[in-house]
């Protein structure tokens, strides 16, 4: 097998790394760390039951609830929200599959049948 890259995509990925304005920039750390643990507490002085912050990093889900990066979610409760929502679709397709098939079969059927 060849383990050499192709040299136009190679090309290709130079050019990307090149137009890329942030390549020689650094984060801020004790800035990035002093932002985040400001807002680490101020949802902990909110107290228990109040919904995090706003902001990057706080993704409302399916509720509508938001969550931060560091709460835990229940995914077998989302899953379970998820499929109850898609299972009726799931039955209306076979329903229509089932529904598609008998027709197509009764269409043929009466088609060959002797006169």
């Amino acid at each position: 097998m060849n383990e050499r890259p192709d040299p136009r995509e190679e090309s290709a990925l130079e050019r990307l790394r090149r137009a890329d304005p942030a390549a020689a920039t650094t984060p801020d750390l004790e800035r990035l760390r002093s932002a985040v643990d400001a807002r680490i507490a101020a949802d902990a002085a909110a107290g228990p039951g109040v919904a995090p912050s706003s902001g990057p990093g706080v993704a409302p889900d399916d509720s509508g609830a938001a969550t931060s990066h560091g709460a835990v979610t229940d995914l077998a409760a989302v899953r379970a929200r998820r499929s109850a929502r898609a299972r009726w679709l799931q039955v209306a397709a076979a329903v229509a599959g089932v529904a598609v098939v008998g027709t197509a079969g009764f269409a043929l059927g009466r088609a060959e049948a002797p006169a």
